[in-house]
């Protein structure tokens, strides 16, 4: 990860490259991967001053894209789920998720982070 990220450093410091690397770094932090394109956008903002609003339109769009292309591909994985078994977790998950709604998420933010059993 140390190497991606020194790559992702170098290409921002060329001018050629910096706001493609941007979009880049953008998508792909909205899709799956857990990486932040805040420090990025910050350092070429900071190397290039006089490209502000590029910057954040740029990134603006890599995050747009990249949260569009999530929500299709979540989209796609309901589509092909298997949906046969009434008793299968994944069934159960998804009844409890219906009838919880937003509060799963509260409940899901709470167990990775406040929960008792991360005390330690």
């Amino acid at each position: 990860m140390e190497a991606f990220v020194h790559t992702i450093l170098e290409l921002l410091t060329v001018p050629e490259f910096s706001l493609a690397t941007i979009f880049l770094v953008s998508f792909i932090s909205a899709t799956l991967v857990p990486l932040g394109s805040e420090p990025a956008v910050l350092g070429l903002i900071k190397l290039n001053p006089a490209q502000y609003w590029s910057v954040i339109c740029v990134a603006t769009m890599g995050n747009t894209l990249g949260g569009a292309v999530d929500w299709w591909m979540g989209y796609g994985a309901r589509k092909l789920a298997p949906l046969g078994n009434p008793n299968s977790a994944h069934n159960r998950a998804l009844a409890w998720l219906s009838k919880l709604g937003p509060k799963a998420c509260l409940l899901g933010w709470w167990a990775t982070h406040c929960a008792p059993w991360q005390a330690g």
